[in-house]
């Protein structure tokens, strides 16, 4: 992997347009030699996707000496004048943070990182938990239900697969990589989001700064995970590690928030509800909060109903009550919306929705996700006591 180097101007007698000396010899390394680097902390052991800040000295006999940072895996940003942040590779081993005199390469102080790898988390109990985020695989062949303490994996019938333990003690999310192979569960706002892989639901790496990251969602490629973390939304590169900021969110409520694809590469945040250009940051709308917006945009779903996505406009709707969650089947034509003790399905037709269908559940709590298998024949449904999955006919379709 290409190292990353960040310079830092270091001047400590203000020196750095000095002219030599008369008796100078022109050489930078002999005329000012350095006289110690260092850097701290020197030793330290990191998890993958970790944030560290690292400070850096350097010293000179006539104070004018420039540094450069670098390492071969990870990311670096600049933390000021002399300090780097470092985001641990997501491959554990041994690095070294290296920061070396600009112009003479041979002075070099260094710090070294261990990166561990995340050990199992063990077994969460139960085989129903209390499901506060739900999600198929890519396949329809699992559903993958997250809540406090731990994420269960279901076969597609319902049957109890496998589960892991997770620190998470409030609302969480949950989100299948596109090919399958991972997992994401988006903590509550004072956890992290953790990466595990499907096969044995092992630890892969854990992300997040500032807060916590209460929504997650792999980009369409699955080359990019997104982060809402505290009032920001984040990029995670999965091949190299890179963290990229996108821009800010909010102000809004601070409650659970989730991630969801928009039309023509956005992506929609549902609390505070915006809609933010990926590429760029650029926020395209924003609303009090959002559930879900159609994939050509004619429609967006808030707190407060059925709107016109870039106009303070209502728009007609059938049989769509208050919701707490809702998912659009792949093919776009069916809207699930979940509330206190229930399920709606609404068909989309472009400029409306008309209910169609729906189910009244045993249990009054409320349904705080809603999910479409990929071929649109059940809707797995977090909330209330424990996970339910329902089959077309079962909602009435």
């Amino acid at each position: 992997m290409r190292a990353l180097v960040i310079t830092a101007l270091l001047c400590a007698g203000c020196g750095l347009f000095k002219k030599d000396d008369a008796t100078g010899t022109g050489n930078t390394c002999v005329d000012d030699p350095t006289t110690g680097i260092t850097v701290r902390p020197s030793d330290v052991k990191m998890r993958p996707g970790d944030r560290l800040t690292f400070d850096f000295e350097i010293r000179s006999k006539m104070g004018s000496a420039t540094a450069e940072a670098s390492i071969s895996a990870g990311t670096l940003e600049r933390a000021g004048s002399n300090a780097v942040a470092l985001t641990a590779p997501p491959v554990p081993g041994t690095y070294q943070l290296v920061v070396s005199r600009i112009g003479c390469p041979m002075d070099t102080g260094s710090a070294t990182i261990t990166v561990e790898p995340i050990l199992s988390l063990g077994k969460a109990p139960g085989v129903q938990p209390v499901p506060t985020g739900v999600a198929w695989s890519p396949d329809g062949s699992t559903v993958a239900a997250s809540g406090r303490g731990g994420v269960w994996l279901f076969r597609a019938d319902g049957s109890f697969l496998d589960s892991a333990k997770l620190p998470h003690q409030g609302r969480t999310s949950v989100t299948y990589s596109p090919d399958g192979a991972y997992l994401v569960v988006g903590g509550d706002l004072e956890e992290r989001s953790w990466v595990l892989e499907t096969n044995g639901l092992k630890p892969w790496t854990k992300l997040g700064v500032n807060r916590g990251s209460a929504g997650a969602l792999f980009s369409k490629d699955g080359t990019e995970l997104l982060l809402h973390e505290g009032d920001r939304l984040r990029g995670y590169s999965m091949a190299t590690g890179a963290m990229r900021d996108i821009g800010p969110i909010g102000p809004g409520p601070q409650t659970m928030g989730r991630l969801k694809h928009g039309p023509l590469g956005s992506v929609l945040v549902t609390v505070p509800g915006e809609l933010r250009e990926l590429s760029t940051g650029r926020r395209l709308a924003r609303w009090g909060s959002a559930i879900a917006i159609s994939p050509d945009a004619k429609w967006v779903l808030t707190s407060s109903g059925l709107q016109l996505p870039f106009i303070e406009q209502g728009i007609a709707a059938t049989g769509l009550a208050g919701g707490f969650s809702a998912d659009l089947s792949r093919d776009g034509t069916l809207l699930a919306t979940g509330g206190t003790g229930g399920v709606n399905v609404l068909r989309n037709e472009g400029a409306t929705l008309v209910g169609v269908g729906g189910a009244v559940l045993n249990a009054p709590g409320p349904v705080l996700d809603v999910a479409w298998s990929p071929d649109g024949s059940k809707l797995a449904i977090a909330g209330s006591t424990r996970l339910q999955i329902l089959t077309r006919q079962q909602l009435g379709l």
